[in-house]
C-alpha cells in the first residue's frame, strides 16, 4: 500500500467552475488534491487534506455566495492515529496482516449555505449502477437533510475517463439524465441561473 486516495479526477468540478466562469459569474474555488484542476476563477483556494478542505469552508462562511456548489469528493473517513501503534519509517514487507481504523469525517456540506434563496448543491456516488428511481429517493433525503436546491447523483459503473453519466433531481424529485461532464456542468449552470433568476 503506497497510499489511500478517492476516486475522483476533479474533471467534472473543473468543468462546471470554467462553465460558470465563462457566463459571467465570479468563482471561488476551494480543490482539494486532483489530476483536474480549473484555469479559470477569481479565486482559488488549494486544499489537500481534509483538515485544510475544513478550514478553508470555515473561512468561506464570512462570504455571502448566492450559489454552493460541493463537487468535491471530500473524505468519508480519516485513519485514526494512536500514537502508541504509529510506526515511524517504512513498515517492513512480509507481516502477516496490516490495519488501519478508520472513523468518519464531520459533513462539510453541512457548514456552509449560500444566501437565503440561493442555490446549493450537492453530490453522491453510488456503488455500480444508479437508477431515476434511486436517485430521487437519495435527493428525497439529501436535499432536506442538507438544504440542497439540487443533487447530482450518479454510480460509479457511469463514471469513467472516456464517460459521465449523472441524474441532476430537486428537492420535488424532478429530474433529467445527462451524459458527459460538459452536458452535466451546463445543467447545474442552468440551475444556478434559474435559481438567480427566481431569486430576483
Amino acid at each position: 500500500v503506497r497510499g489511500v486516495a478517492n476516486y475522483s479526477s476533479g474533471g467534472l468540478g473543473t468543468a462546471i467552475c470554467q462553465e460558470l466562469y465563462r457566463r459571467g459569474w465570479q468563482v471561488d474555488v476551494i480543490c482539494g488534491t486532483a489530476q483536474v484542476k480549473p484555469k479559470l476563477y477569481q479565486k482559488l483556494s488549494d486544499a489537500p487534506s481534509f483538515p485544510e478542505m475544513a478550514q478553508a469552508i470555515a473561512a468561506a462562511k464570512s462570504e455571502s455566495y448566492q450559489s454552493v456548489i460541493f463537487a468535491a469528493a471530500v473524505a468519508d473517513y480519516l485513519p485514526v492515529i494512536d500514537s502508541q501503534q504509529a510506526v515511524s519509517g517504512k513498515v517492513r514487507s512480509g507481516a502477516n496482516d496490516l490495519s488501519i481504523t478508520m472513523e468518519p469525517t464531520a459533513k462539510l456540506i453541512s457548514q456552509i449555505a449560500p444566501v437565503p434563496g440561493g442555490t446549493k448543491v450537492g453530490f453522491k456516488l453510488e456503488p455500480g449502477l444508479v437508477s431515476e428511481t434511486q436517485a430521487q429517493q437519495l435527493a428525497r433525503d439529501y436535499c432536506q437533510r442538507y438544504g440542497l436546491t439540487l443533487l447530482v447523483v450518479n454510480g460509479k459503473d457511469d463514471v469513467s475517463p472516456t464517460q459521465h453519466a449523472a441524474h441532476l433531481v430537486h428537492p420535488d424529485e424532478s429530474s433529467q439524465q445527462l451524459q458527459g461532464k460538459l452536458a452535466i456542468a451546463q445543467g447545474i449552470c442552468d440551475h444556478v441561473e434559474d435559481q438567480s433568476a427566481n431569486q430576483t
